[in-house]
Parts: C-alpha cells; sequence; structure tokens
C-alpha cells in the first residue's frame, strides 16, 4: 500500500534543510504555480500537495516521524530490490503530483493569499502593497541569488564531516543497494574530497536510508536510535559516543559485532569498514535452529539457544556469546578463536546475541 509521497522531493530540498529553507522553497513553487496564475489542471492538486508537505516538513515534530517513516519504507524497498524478489524494490510512497507545465516566471508571480485551495497563513507570501512589480522582482532576484550561495556554503561546510550516504539515483546505478560505493573504491571521477558519493554539481547526495560506513553520525538527526545491522562488512569497528567528537573520552561502547543497539541517550556513532548500516534485520536462516554463517545473530530470534558445532576453522574462527549489542569489556559473556580445532559451543538463552567469524557454517547437535 503506498504510504505518503516524498515530500522533499516534491519541495525540491534536501533532507538536511534548515526550515527557513523548506519555507523558502515552498513560496517560490507557490508563486509559480499558485492555481490562480497557472493555467494547468492539474496546479489545484499540485498546490494541494505543497500544502501538505510544508504543512509536515516545517513542524519538528511532524518532520520527525515522517524522517523516520521515510527511512524505514526505503531500507525495505531497498532490501527487497537486493533480495531478487519478484516486484521487489518498488517504492512504497504515493506518486506526488506533476508540476504544473504553465507555471509563470517568478518576476512576474502574484498570488492571492486566500483562495479555494488555500495557503497555510504562516507560509503564504505577503502581497505587495502596490509597490511597482519590477522593483519587487529586482528585489527577489536579488535575494534569491543571496539565499542560494548561503545554502551551498552552508552545504560545502558540512559536507566533510558527514558520512556518506547512498541516494535513490546511486541505488538505480549500482542495482544493488549494497554494492560497494564509488567511495569506497576511490573513484576520482565520482568522489568528493570529503570521501562522499557526488552527484553531477559537487553536492552530496540526500537520502540516508541505508547508511553507509565512513564517519561520524549525529543520533536523533542522521542515524535514529535503535538496533542496526552492518551488511556486506569487511573489518567492521564501530564507537557510540557521547560527544560529537571522536576522542576516547567520549566512547560509551565500542565492538566489532555487525549488529549494535544505539540508545536514544547517544551524541554519535561512528564507523569504519561496516559496509552499510541498516534496521531492517534478516535472520541468517529460515528457522531459529537452522544452519546459519558469519555474522551478529540475535540469540531467541534469530538462532535458537542451544549446542551447535562449527564446520572449519582453517581461516581463523573467532566467537563471542554477547550480553548486550551496546559494546565495552562487560559485552561479552564468552569470547574465543582458533584456526585448528572443530569447535563446540553452547549458546546460553541468557545470551543477546552470538557473534563469530571465519568458522564456517555453524550446525546445531542439541537443544
Amino acid at each position: 500500500m503506498a504510504t505518503e509521497p516524498d515530500y522533499y522531493e516534491l519541495l525540491e530540498v534536501p533532507v538536511n534543510a534548515e526550515p527557513k529553507q523548506v519555507i523558502a522553497t515552498y513560496r517560490r513553487l507557490a508563486r509559480q504555480y499558485h492555481p490562480d496564475i497557472a493555467s494547468d489542471p492539474v496546479a489545484t492538486e499540485y498546490m494541494r500537495a505543497l500544502n501538505k508537505a510544508v504543512e509536515v516538513l516545517g513542524d519538528p515534530q511532524k518532520r520527525k516521524k515522517y524522517d523516520r517513516q521515510r527511512l524505514q519504507a526505503k531500507a525495505r524497498e531497498a532490501l527487497a530490490k537486493d533480495s531478487g524478489v519478484p516486484g521487489g524494490g518498488r517504492t512504497e510512497r504515493a506518486t506526488p503530483p506533476p508540476r504544473p507545465s504553465t507555471g509563470v516566471p517568478l518576476s512576474r508571480a502574484i498570488v492571492q493569499q486566500n483562495t479555494a485551495v488555500g495557503m497555510p497563513k504562516s507560509f503564504a507570501p505577503k502581497p505587495s502593497h502596490g509597490f511597482p512589480i519590477a522593483v519587487l522582482s529586482a528585489v527577489a532576484l536579488a535575494l534569491l541569488s543571496v539565499a542560494v550561495i548561503a545554502i551551498w556554503i552552508v552545504i560545502g561546510s558540512q559536507g566533510s564531516n558527514k558520512t556518506a550516504v547512498l541516494s535513490e539515483a546511486t541505488f538505480d546505478a549500482q542495482g544493488s543497494p549494497f554494492a560497494p560505493s564509488p567511495a569506497a573504491s576511490g573513484d576520482p571521477a565520482t568522489t568528493t574530497s570529503s570521501g562522499s558519493p557526488a552527484d553531477a554539481t559537487g553536492a552530496p547526495p540526500p537520502d540516508n536510508a541505508i547508511l553507509q560506513s565512513r564517519g561520524s553520525l549525529v543520533v536523533g538527526e542522521e542515524m535514529a536510535p535503535g538496533v542496526w545491522r552492518a551488511v556486506r562488512a569487511e573489518s567492521c569497528s564501530w564507537k557510540r559516543l557521547n560527544s560529537p567528537e571522536n576522542s576516547d573520552n567520549a566512547v560509551i561502547g565500542s565492538g566489532s559485532s555487525l549488529t549494535v543497539e544505539i540508545k536514544p541517550s547517544d551524541v554519535a556513532f561512528w564507523s569504519e569498514g561496516c559496509g552499510r548500516w541498516s534496521q531492517s534485520l534478516e535472520p541468517p536462516s529460515a528457522s531459529p535452529r537452522d544452519p546459519f554463517g558469519s555474522g551478529t545473530w540475535l540469540v531467541g530470534e534469530e538462532i535458537a539457544p542451544a549446542l551447535w558445532q562449527n564446520s572449519d576453522s582453517s581461516q581463523g574462527c573467532s566467537w563471542i556469546r554477547l550480553s548486550s549489542l551496546g559494546g565495552g569489556p562487560s559485552a561479552a559473556n564468552a569470547t574465543g578463536s582458533t584456526s585448528t580445532t572443530v569447535l563446540v559451543i553452547q549458546i546460553s538463552a541468557a545470551d543477546v546475541a552470538f557473534h563469530s567469524s571465519g568458522c564456517g557454517t555453524w550446525t546445531r547437535i542439541s537443544g
């Protein structure tokens, strides 16, 4: 079932746009495509969609709820596409109405504040009060130019500290949302100086449904609290931080497991070599009692508490029985490694998760 359309695409703003930018863009589009001045039949429907978009993105609480739903929907779409399920990867969002094709130039747009469609009073543009249109046009164009320059400066200054994220265009171009990213390959044609994937204009992509592991993210703004799993990781390491700065004193918990729980009280999350993070947790097998391979799996939900034996330790088998997903020395109930013998491990119901790497396939012996 389709959900709300993508309001960021409708308003043509990035997901990290400030409220002032959202409202300014809304006013610009309203001046050009309001049904009072645009003769296209879709103008009324388009204006209603704009009103709904600014109502949601202009309200911090509504926007926070919308962002969470949008992130989860995009994660489901990407994982479905990657799994090869027929019809997988199709969008769950409603298609926004098309932009009217007969909008007037911004310099000649005159918008009435009260119409049959209506505009939120707090976002409606002010009437001209008889000032010459040419003067207003010149002032509007000058302000618009200053605003565009300011936005690019802000985006440029933030780009060096942000973790790279995948856009929908990247999903389509790569075919799989978990394919190696251009930034990871170091391709200078598709990588900015900060290591983030870039589009043709050099701006970082706006979407953060599935987050790449490279640097720090602000919890609650760029990454939601909850349980996250690393997909296609190579040599994963991560830190939960109580400060935006990645320093030893700021570390709340750290680890190399591929499933981590980020608390609402965390300030930031740093990771490297973890592939991409997703909140769509896919179990390793159809049943918790079935064989499973390398990864960090939830005990009781994804793998059963039981006696398990691995198939191969020749590549260097390491394992951890975890008491929590938050990281730190107290997070391990037991740990071990070997490269010579086959192991038999008792996974307890008191364990929260079990992590292993290089151990081949684990098969349940009893329990």
